[in-house]
């Protein structure tokens, strides 16, 4: 027992070494967007003093991590007189609580494996399968809602596991179950998911096992929620009719991937298949994702009794739920399925102990990928690796052109040279557009491409009997430039690939955070 309870405490020391290697990989230069607007809602918010408010004016993502971020910073700098309630020290503090959000996850993994399973071993091999799994580290290093939902997702599954086995489940489990409900409600909207699954257990522990008073625990249930959620998210409920523009907002961009730039990427994707090719190809990596699918079809094949089937079917049932609501989405980013991620590692676990020595060889194998990607927090950012190369390289005075909906290279010291804003994005794609931008080149000495937010869904979109918005001119104003004939010359290219595997393939969000490609072209 001892031994397991030291391997235990090794996986979860090593996830969080691992979420926390690198934390400082932009420099403090707030790269990550949604990171930058939640630390800059943060800032609005002010728990102590003469003056308090705790308005966030903004919905998009639930106040509850906002709350909770600007809480514990103001707390310290009330308590301690830190400096961490300032905009530069909230984007460390967030980074640290999404990596100790997730680490809890990693121990959430072992105990529903070890209910599932009652088996110490299954239980360490499923902790450590999620603890080593790539996308969860990425998304631990950036201050997101999304780790924070995923740890609300598998504790809500680990209690209900807990009120399915209990024989006579009391009110206290109802409240833990409303907590975790209501905490997931008012980190992301998506929490909303949540509710059915709880109810549906809830309703089938009172019809199964016959325990009294099913609608005063639903009603209880209900609303216990609703009054978490409101102390948790007071103003989405004061400032009602912000809260349900931002929140239609985000759901027609769900329906629709023309709506904002940003989310051209998506435009003819295919629902579920390109989500989970993107968790297959990068989030777990292939011979991971092999090891999650024999653990599935293994433990369906031999389950031993029907009160364990039904604890895997809670289990599987909940995240093929999440996945058909959420894969169906118009827009795809990668983050959006995270919460499935501790659910595939407990049956990854699984499979590594029923295939024995062969279940090891294929870990290590998908350790390796882990390994790979970690290079990417050993080495500069690449944008600032291109800043440096900017200040040194390129003369004071020059005039740069960069693009629009894109961080601005350089990160620093920009004040010493010309900076052009190329509207690419722009909408017609015609003459009057073109005109503009070409004279904007004729002024350039120097472009500068940051990512492949714009270049690669724009090259995409070029034919225009095909999309409803299409970008034929500025499609083959890309090809032009990466083959120098547009009156400039690719002088420098700076790129971060994991021990050498070409990740420019993956979902853009993959990239574009922590180890984007960046292009800098100068005038022939």
């Amino acid at each position: 027992m001892r031994y397991n309870i030291g391997m235990l405490i090794f996986v979860i020391l090593a996830a969080l070494a691992l979420r926390l290697f690198g934390i400082d990989w932009d420099g403090g230069y707030h790269l990550h967007p949604d990171e930058r607007m939640l630390t800059m809602v943060a800032q609005r918010i002010t728990f102590f003093g003469s003056s308090i408010s705790i308005d966030p004016q903004f919905f998009n993502y639930g106040s509850f991590p906002v709350y909770l971020l600007a809480g514990i910073t103001q707390a310290a700098d009330a308590l301690f007189h830190t400096h961490l309630a300032t905009y530069a020290g909230q984007l460390y503090v967030g980074r640290i609580l999404s990596a100790l959000f997730d680490t809890g996850s990693v121990l959430l993994v072992y105990l529903i494996a070890q209910r599932l399973w009652k088996n110490q071993r299954i239980a360490l091999w499923g902790s450590l399968a999620y603890a080593i799994a790539v996308f969860p580290i990425q998304n631990s290093h950036f201050f997101v809602v999304d780790p924070l939902l995923t740890f609300f997702f598998i504790a809500l599954l680990h209690q209900l596991i807990v009120y399915v086995q209990e024989k006579n489940p009391g009110w206290t489990s109802i409240i833990f179950i409303s907590f975790i409900c209501a905490a997931a409600i008012t980190t992301k909207f998506t929490g909303i998911l949540f509710i059915p699954i709880a109810a549906a257990v809830i309703m089938y522990k009172h019809f199964v096992h016959r325990t009294i008073g099913l609608w005063p625990r639903v009603l209880f249930f209900g609303a216990l929620t609703l009054g978490f959620s409101m102390v948790f998210m007071p103003y989405a409920f004061i400032n009602i009719a912000q809260f349900i523009n931002d929140i239609s907002l985000q759901l027609r961009m769900n329906n629709n991937a023309y709506i904002f730039p940003y989310t051209l990427q998506y435009v003819s994707t295919t629902a579920y298949w390109y989500p989970l090719k993107h968790i297959v190809l990068w989030g777990l990596g292939p011979v991971y994702a092999l090891l999650v699918l024999y653990g599935m079809i293994h433990t369906l094949q031999h389950r031993s009794k029907n009160h364990e089937l039904l604890l895997h079917l809670l289990i599987l049932g909940s995240a093929l739920l999440y996945f058909l609501l959420i894969g169906r989405s118009a827009v795809k980013f990668m983050r959006y399925l995270l919460p499935l991620y501790p659910l595939l590692a407990v049956y990854a676990g699984y499979a590594i102990v029923k295939l024995g020595v062969w279940g090891r060889v294929l870990f290590i194998i998908s350790l390796l990928w882990t390994v790979s990607f970690m290079t990417i927090y050993a080495v500069p950012n690449t944008r600032i690796s291109a800043s440096d190369w900017i200040l040194s390289a390129i003369p004071t005075g020059s005039t740069i052109a960069v693009e629009h909906w894109d961080d601005r290279i350089p990160l620093y010291g920009s004040e010493r040279y010309t900076i052009k804003e190329l509207p690419l994005y722009e909408y017609p794609d015609n003459t009057k557009k073109w005109t503009h931008i070409n004279q904007l080149l004729q002024k350039s000495d120097y472009v500068v491409i940051a990512s492949n937010r714009l270049y690669r869904p724009l090259q995409k979109l070029g034919d225009c009997s095909k999309y409803a918005r299409c970008y034929s001119r500025t499609a083959l104003y890309y090809h032009d430039l990466f083959a120098n004939q547009r009156g400039f010359t690719l002088v420098k290219t700076f790129r971060v690939s994991p021990l050498g595997i070409n990740d420019e393939s993956a979902d853009e969000s993959f990239t574009v955070y922590d180890h984007p490609t960046i292009f800098i072209f100068k005038k022939n």
